[in-house]
């Protein structure tokens, strides 16, 4: 049975009063404890239970420790198409957000803080974001489905730490037109938000207590409002974005066996909610609910998959594409398709046409610290780039063009001795990476060269700049 017709049958009547253009689709998000379990393991199947049972068509997924028990968990379940986040420039390099899809994935991507920021330096999220587009019917606009977890724990470091990352959620989502594509983003945002406001109510510095490894992108600045909520709530126009109401059975509203709310389903206004629901085992008898698939599942089947319950909504989006304003990488329009215009590099303007948007000017955009291209603004966040400024030209505008080399020798002592030099000294008063063996090394830069020593070593090594991210490696033999 397609997944068109099963969703008809979820919903029954209610989608008699649709117009024929809507499309229904089921979605969810689920937090899986640590997971990392393997078929014929309890909580496996327990997982796989809950899945099957709620049947939703797009799954976001937090916490998936091991990648192969992920992809287990996908095929045993009928999810063909997936994506998982990778754990690069994450505080957090074992928990990763992930995706799942009865529906083909167009695309996909990973969003870290340095993508989000501009700053090459940005270590800010805990676990990256993960973010699909999804082509749920033909002729109909993508689906984005974006999938993270946000920082847990109350002290204010943890809370600067939330806080933050909802901002780069914004960031994530002001990709797109809140009012004409259908995106939802699954979180677990380990924040409840019935709860009163957190003090104190602003950060005017960085707080006591943050991971070692944490740096806060250059483009956010002080004083930062603590609230985890506060950004999705104040969201207008092209951000508008919506809470997805969703309880128990039983009435109760918590998501986490602590009784607390952290689990969250998110929507643009181009998604419309037709239901809503907190699926517990312990809540099969009680009947009643959205539809869901084969025979009600034992009471303890939630608690033994994870500590976290499933969310899950039906919902509808827009059935019928059509042509947009699309502003091209060379800063002129089209009427394009969706895809059409993606597949150019473009930036699409589902309520515009070209008589009436203002596609911005090109300027020298960096991807990879490393490769520069002149691209729009916009155009250069989609390719996860640094954006210069329009006009400017590629001419040594990326990092990696301001470093002339990096060099490395090991003393007798087995002290290594690396630097970096650059060909100005524009990095003055940064601080660059510069990795042993994989390992980085925070290294202040002074007088146009960072110098990092570090010892005790024995034998053969890799030293390499890793932030920014160049193609800068020397190879040393201590004794």
């Amino acid at each position: 049975m397609n997944s068109t017709l099963r969703r008809t049958l979820i919903v029954g009547g209610l989608l008699a009063s649709l117009a024929s253009a809507d499309v229904p689709v089921r979605l969810a998000t689920f937090n899986i404890e640590n997971f990392s379990a393997r078929p014929g393991s309890e909580q496996f199947e327990a997982a796989a239970a809950i899945l099957r049972r709620v049947g939703a068509d797009v799954v976001t997924l937090q916490e998936m420790n091991d990648e192969a028990a992920f992809i287990e968990l996908a095929e045993a379940t009928d999810y063909p198409h997936r994506a998982i986040a990778s754990t690069s420039n994450a505080i957090d390099s074992l928990r990763r957000p992930a995706i799942l899809s009865r529906y083909p994935i167009r695309t996909w991507r990973t969003f870290t803080a340095r993508d989000l920021s501009g700053d090459p330096l940005a270590r800010d999220l805990t676990r990256n974001f993960v973010v699909a587009e999804i082509d749920v019917a033909d002729g109909a606009p993508p689906l984005v489905a974006i999938s993270n977890h946000w920082q847990s724990a109350n002290e204010d470091a943890q809370e600067f730490q939330r806080s933050i990352e909802s901002l780069r959620a914004m960031q994530v989502t002001a990709l797109h037109d809140s009012r004409s594509v259908p995106y939802f983003l699954g979180a677990d945002m380990n924040a409840d938000i019935s709860e009163p406001s957190p003090t104190p109510l602003w950060f005017t510095s960085l707080p006591p207590g943050l991971p070692g490894t944490f740096r806060l992108g250059s483009d956010i600045a002080f004083p930062v409002r603590n609230s985890t909520f506060e950004p999705f709530l104040s969201g207008t126009g092209e951000q508008e974005i919506h809470r997805v109401e969703a309880f128990q059975l039983d009435g109760q509203y918590a998501t986490h066996e602590n009784r607390f709310r952290l689990d969250y389903l998110w929507r643009s206004a181009a998604v419309i909610v037709v239901g809503a629901e907190i699926y517990d085992s312990r809540d099969e008898d009680l009947g009643g609910g959205l539809a869901k698939y084969g025979a009600p599942l034992p009471p303890e089947t939630s608690r033994t998959a994870s500590d976290h319950l499933m969310v899950f909504a039906d919902v509808r989006i827009p059935g019928q594409e059509r042509a947009g304003a699309c502003c091209l990488p060379n800063g002129s329009c089209a009427s394009l398709l969706h895809g059409d215009c993606a597949a150019v590099g473009g930036v699409w303007h589902a309520s515009e046409s070209c008589s009436t948007v203002e596609c911005p000017a090109p300027g020298a955009c960096c991807i990879d610290d490393q490769t520069c291209l002149q691209l729009p603004e916009a155009s250069c966040a989609l390719w996860r780039g640094s954006f210069l400024g329009e006009g400017m030209d590629c001419r040594r505008a990326c990092p990696c063009d301001k470093v002339r080399r990096l060099s490395a020798r090991c003393s007798d002592s087995g002290t290594i001795k690396a630097v970096v030099r650059f060909v100005d000294e524009s990095f003055n008063g940064t601080l660059i990476d510069i990795a042993i063996d994989g390992t980085p090394f925070p290294t202040p830069v002074v007088d146009g060269k960072a110098k990092l020593i570090a010892a005790p070593y024995q034998g053969a090594h890799e030293v390499t700049l890793v932030a920014p991210a160049c193609d800068h490696t020397a190879h040393v033999v201590c004794p």
